[in-house]
């Protein structure tokens, strides 16, 4: 029995309590539990609860888990920019954050007190989603397993086989949306390119926008880095060109420098 929610942005206000910003209560895997209090902390020279170790996962993990779900945010909004072109109709499709080792029953309630800090950067990771409290914290306690156990070793086969698939799965997810939109891209400005350009001929407004968010929020970013490792640059350099072509905007001197420093890096 798993417990699972959409990953999209929030339509209410749906923020932490401030006055419990240091509380968080959440559901664990029984197995999950298991591993973290049997074969995890008895072999830890520190000698931690389970509550200290989600702790650490949250402080540690939730920083980099929000950049994962910021560029999915971005992502999305640019989808939805370039949808407004009359012509152009792409839905979001909704991602589903389980964060569970499968079949796993979801029954352990537990309660963990993070610092201020941690609070907030565990808020970055929540506030603009829908994702439950309990899936954003196993996300944090399976990421911090999957990196703990290398270093040590303690995990026998299966488990460690879990640990990162269950990561594996996570981190698909959370990056669903921006593999999404790079498939809307290629669709648009690869495939589809010269009905794409009579649409933006006939409709420039929306694209101006598009445009001004992609150079803004996207250009440049660790999202666009991500992409091109995946993907190559071929897909975006299409869409740069048809901003250099319908728009006042440039982008060739600017990522010419970008690619000098990403190739030497």
């Amino acid at each position: 029995m798993s417990e699972s929610a959409p990953l999209r942005v929030k339509t209410t206000n749906q923020k932490m309590k401030s006055r419990k910003e240091h509380e968080l209560r959440y559901k664990l895997g029984e197995e999950t539990h298991r591993i973290i209090k049997r074969d995890v902390l008895s072999q830890s020279d520190n000698k931690r609860s389970v509550s200290g170790f989600t702790r650490k996962a949250i402080s540690s993990q939730a920083p980099q888990l929000a950049e994962l779900v910021r560029g999915g945010l971005i992502a999305q909004r640019l989808v939805l920019l370039l949808s407004n072109i009359r012509g152009i109709n792409e839905e979001i499709p909704e991602s589903i954050v389980g964060a569970s080792i499968k079949d796993e029953r979801i029954s352990k309630s537990l309660t963990v007190s993070i610092t201020n800090e941690a609070a907030r950067e565990f808020g970055k990771f929540t506030d603009e989603t829908t994702i439950s409290t309990s899936a954003a914290v196993r996300c944090c306690i399976f990421r911090e397993l999957y990196e703990h156990d290398p270093e040590y070793e303690i995990l026998d086969d299966w488990m460690r086989d879990e640990i990162v698939r269950t990561w594996s799965e996570i981190r698909a997810t959370i990056t669903e949306p921006l593999q999404y939109f790079h498939h809307v891209l290629a669709r648009r400005f690869t495939h589809q390119k010269d009905i794409t350009q009579y649409f933006i001929q006939q409709d420039s407004k929306p694209f101006l926008d598009f445009a001004e968010a992609y150079k803004s929020d996207f250009y440049q970013t660790a999202c666009y880095t991500d992409l091109i490792n995946n993907h190559g640059d071929h897909v975006l350099t299409n869409v740069e060109n048809s901003i250099e072509e319908h728009t006042e905007f440039s982008l060739y001197p600017e990522k010419r420098e970008f690619l000098s420093e990403y190739e030497i890096g």
